[in-house]
């Protein structure tokens, strides 16, 4: 008994492949950039966050670069007339834990925040003054 072979095409017969999975690919491809687009119109950007919350980013950001030593960013989120020697956490040795940064106020490009921090086994709390320079709060004195 021969194998049954399978009928040839017929060259004049057109191709009926479903257009169908292409129309959905490109129907998600569209929900996705509509979702993207959508959410970059209603996410926060920096440029609305509040001067608060940028002096709370400067302070966290100040005690993780001591925490972990890197005296370069700490010298970025300083002013250049602060030298390192009269600045916050000068001469601290060891770990720093931020416990707050409370009576925040900005006004135009200054501030001022109370600073609670534990360090060498006690909380202090310190005032920190803030100027804006180039949209960047840092840490300075006026």
């Amino acid at each position: 008994m021969a194998a049954e072979r399978a009928p040839e095409p017929d060259p004049d017969e057109t191709d009926r492949s479903s257009a169908t999975p292409f129309l959905a690919a490109l129907a998600i491809i569209v929900v996705l950039v509509v979702g993207v687009f959508v959410a970059q119109l209603v996410s926060p950007s920096d440029s609305s966050t509040s001067g608060t919350e940028l002096v709370v980013r400067t302070v966290d950001d100040y005690v993780r670069a001591h925490n972990a030593g890197d005296a370069p960013a700490q010298d970025r989120l300083r002013c250049d007339g602060l030298p390192a020697d009269r600045a916050p956490l000068a001469g601290v040795d060891g770990e720093v834990q931020l416990e707050g940064v409370e009576n925040v106020e900005t006004d135009g490009d200054r501030g001022t925040a109370d600073v609670r921090a534990r360090f060498d086994g006690n909380e202090q709390t310190a005032t920190w003054q803030f100027v804006r320079i180039d949209d960047v709060w840092r840490v300075c004195t006026f």
